[in-house]
């Protein structure tokens, strides 16, 4: 089953996500999921495990077991990362060995200022870049195809609804049954 973006995209319902998947253990993972039938393979930058994953699909995809265009990958970009859309999105694409991502998603709705430290509570200070202008980075690389569908994880800055040249694809939520609410 899938479900079609409003970019007209068909995304399968259920993806296998690498969350929290030692660097040592993707390889065997990923091709446990291409053989169960997983056609959706999650990934992002801030785990730490892309090169790995695309190790381990170059192979898969080099045995013919599956083919690119019959899967949908999606990575997301980091918080600490609005400040460079296209360079996080093109380490991704290089680490998972790909020409495109199907979805990149914006990770957190709130970026993070990482080399401006702390506040004065211990908070990690948010990002100078407004959310309407990473918005306009995102839609670049759909334009110079390296992202497929454009997308936003979460969309609360009503700024960006007035001055964003598309509206997001899609909205994902994430049920973790093994993290408490």
């Amino acid at each position: 089953m899938s479900v079609e973006l409003n970019c007209g995209l068909k995304m399968p319902n259920i993806a296998f996500g690498f969350w929290q998947s030692p660097a040592a253990e993707c390889a065997q993972a990923l091709e446990a999921a291409i053989d169960a039938g997983y056609r959706c393979l999650d990934g992002a930058s801030v785990y730490g495990n892309e090169a790995d994953i695309g190790e381990a699909l170059a192979k898969v995809l080099q045995s013919g077991k599956v083919k690119r265009e019959e899967l949908f990958i999606v990575s997301k970009l980091w918080a600490d990362d609005w400040h460079q859309v296209e360079a996080a999105c093109d380490k991704t694409l290089k680490d998972m060995q790909l020409d495109y991502l199907d979805l990149y998603l914006v990770h957190m709705p709130v970026g993070i200022d990482k080399p401006a430290g702390l506040d004065s509570l211990g908070r990690q200070q948010r990002s100078k870049v407004p959310t309407h202008v990473m918005w306009k980075e995102m839609e670049g690389l759909v334009k110079k195809v390296l992202v497929v569908g454009r997308l936003l994880k979460l969309l609360r800055d009503p700024s960006c609804r007035e001055v964003v040249g598309s509206p997001p694809h899609l909205q994902q939520l994430a049920d973790c049954p093994m993290v408490p609410h």
